[in-house]
């Protein structure tokens, strides 16, 4: 956190966070609300629009057949458990994908405690983000050259989830979104400033 302060290091994220992230779901006291997240690192998080382009790798990495393995049954042989994965998922993914590739930003770590355990009401348990690549496996070699714009980064939990920091007050506007002026915003498709 110190590294964030001293701009030695940047985080990036979707802006379809702020859709995804409910208020309602952040129950931990001691990690404070996600908009008093925002607020401690207002300014230092650079929040990207999806572009058309972030939104068909999506729409490929969404649409892809994800399949795994999960046991043996005597009779009828291996037990295949299919999964989806989520629209906010597959933004978040390629968002960083596309960083990554048209950017040329070095990403040390894609953030997430996905798990794979949450549960869509309509469609079922989502592919796990932090173990992706082992819903891979059954993929056409077509297939996997979408899912290796994922498995080409590292995807972990947070080292720190810290409760709200005391930075020194911005004399930028209070809008987190508005805090990055630089970011890239659809339809266009600049690399966002560090």
């Amino acid at each position: 956190l110190e590294d964030l302060k001293e701009k030695k290091v940047q985080i990036y994220t979707s802006s379809i966070v702020f859709a995804e992230v409910l208020p309602s779901a952040l129950k931990k006291p001691e990690i404070g609300s996600f908009q008093a997240f925002l607020k401690d690192f207002e300014g230092m998080i650079n929040v990207i629009d999806a572009t058309p382009n972030v939104m068909q790798l999506a729409g490929l990495l969404k649409d892809l057949p994800y399949k795994k393995i999960v046991g043996k049954d005597a009779k009828d042989g291996p037990i295949i458990a299919t999964r989806r994965l989520s629209t906010g998922d597959a933004i978040m993914l390629a968002t960083c994908a596309h960083l990554i590739e048209a950017f040329k930003v070095k990403v040390d770590a894609f953030h997430t405690y996905d798990q794979g355990k949450k549960r869509d009401p309509v469609e079922g348990k989502m592919v796990p983000i932090i173990s992706y690549e082992t819903w891979c496996d059954k993929f056409s070699p077509e297939q996997f050259a979408v899912a290796s714009r994922v498995t080409g980064f590292k995807r972990k939990q947070p080292t720190h989830p810290m409760p709200r920091l005391e930075f020194p007050p911005s004399s930028e506007s209070t809008s987190p979104a508005a805090s990055t002026p630089s970011t890239p915003s659809a339809p266009q498709d600049q690399p966002p400033t560090k």
